[in-house]
């Protein structure tokens, strides 16, 4: 299986969209499919874009939103064709990760797989980076991403969260729309799982995030604090992000960022992982979360919040929790401490987070279900579009039961 990666960004660097696309064209090179490059695009447009959009913000009026742009749609099209026309020998599927301006306008024989973690509608409103936009930016979004869906032989989500946006909102074919979960950023050889309740007794929180405010720092300090204050003898690690202000917080210690593609950052971080108990992310906004399959890797039970995919994720009273987003903290605390009370329940939860890493919340698994589904289409006969003109009846035979 030869697939061609169309991306705006570099997939080949561990750095972009949080490792996601590495590790998804790693997971699939390792189940034997040859990957060929097609990105990345030129980044000046998105450049140009985000400066306007600093200056719309300065002065107070409606944003545009970067990558929403016809002509950036066509400009990726174009090279994308010429670069795949100078290819020695046709790919069998274009894999076009969080590219809908990127596939929008593709003209191209080879069936197209639209890989993405939600939609426009799902965003608007809910991510900062789709607040105070223009009406024209969320309509060009709107259309662009309409497009993408309709011409796209295959659309690959992790949740059903996203894929029944795709199917309510853009009339999405149910037949091509494949849900496959997300697996952790992680070396997985480098993935030891913690022993279990540390000897002396502390409980160990880890809270792993980059945007304090959306993640929910100050929820996660305050969760910290409930717990000390019922007498649970705790701590927390918090990596990435750090607050606005001091804090004087006993037991509660600040990373910072930690670069996965360093060698050392990532033993840093698997040492921090292995000697945790829980992971607390409290995230106000969340598509999905490789950090809960990150956690899920050391066998954490994982207490976040009810947002997005995340429930999808997260098996609620199995793997952890997902609490209420007015949750203030008290809500998380009381379920860690009842949890921890109970060694024999904590190791039940460790268990089940653990599994829900080696069945589902894994790049193997993922790249496995992709690379079936991709294999089918191949063998179908396609039209000019990548979409066998935007009808596909055959494609229910195709994809089988894994699909949607």
């Amino acid at each position: 299986m030869r697939i061609a990666i169309l991306s705006a960004m570099d997939t080949s660097d561990p750095r972009s969209w949080s490792g996601t696309p590495y590790h998804a064209r790693e997971g699939l090179a390792r189940q034997g499919a040859e990957i060929i490059d097609l990105g990345p695009m030129p980044a000046w447009p998105l450049w140009a874009m985000q400066a306007r959009r600093r200056i719309e913000r300065r002065i107070g009026i409606p944003q545009t939103l970067p990558g929403a742009s016809v002509a950036y749609s066509r400009l990726c099209s174009q090279i994308a064709k010429a670069r795949l026309a100078r290819l020695p020998e046709r790919p069998d599927v274009v894999l076009s990760p969080i590219g809908s301006a990127l596939v929008a306008n593709l003209d191209t024989d080879v069936p197209v797989a639209y890989l993405s973690d939600a939609t426009v509608r799902l965003m608007l409103g809910y991510y900062p980076e789709f607040t105070d936009l223009s009406t024209r930016s969320i309509r060009t979004a709107e259309r662009l991403e309409a497009a993408a869906i309709r011409r796209a032989a295959l659309m690959i989500y992790p949740t059903r969260w996203a894929a029944e946006s795709a199917i309510r909102h853009y009339g999405a074919d149910p037949a091509r729309v494949l849900v496959a979960p997300f697996g952790a950023n992680l070396v997985e050889p480098e993935i030891d799982p913690g022993e279990g309740p540390p000897e002396d007794g502390v409980c160990r929180l880890l809270f792993v995030g980059a945007d304090w405010e959306r993640k929910g720092g100050e929820i996660a300090l305050t969760v910290l604090r409930r717990l000390q204050a019922a007498g649970v003898r705790s701590e927390m690690t918090l990596v990435g992000a750090r607050p606005p202000r001091p804090v004087d917080l006993p037991g509660a210690q600040f990373v910072g960022f930690l670069d996965k593609s360093q060698r050392e950052h990532r033993q840093r971080l698997n040492a921090l992982y292995r000697r945790s108990n829980f992971f607390v992310l409290p995230t106000r906004n969340e598509c999905y979360g490789i950090v809960f399959c990150e956690a899920a890797a050391y066998g954490l039970p994982v207490i976040t919040a009810r947002t997005g995919g995340v429930p999808e994720v997260v098996r609620e009273g199995i793997s952890g929790f997902t609490r209420p987003l007015d949750d203030d903290g008290a809500g998380y605390a009381a379920c860690i401490a009842e949890i921890w009370a109970d060694p024999e329940r904590y190791q039940s939860f460790r268990a089940a987070s653990r599994a829900a890493f080696e069945s589902r919340l894994n790049w193997t698994a993922w790249s496995r279900s992709v690379l079936t589904t991709m294999e089918r289409l191949a063998a179908q006969p396609l039209g000019k579009t990548g979409s066998a003109g935007g009808h596909v009846p055959e494609m229910a035979a195709v994809t089988g039961h894994t699909v949607w």
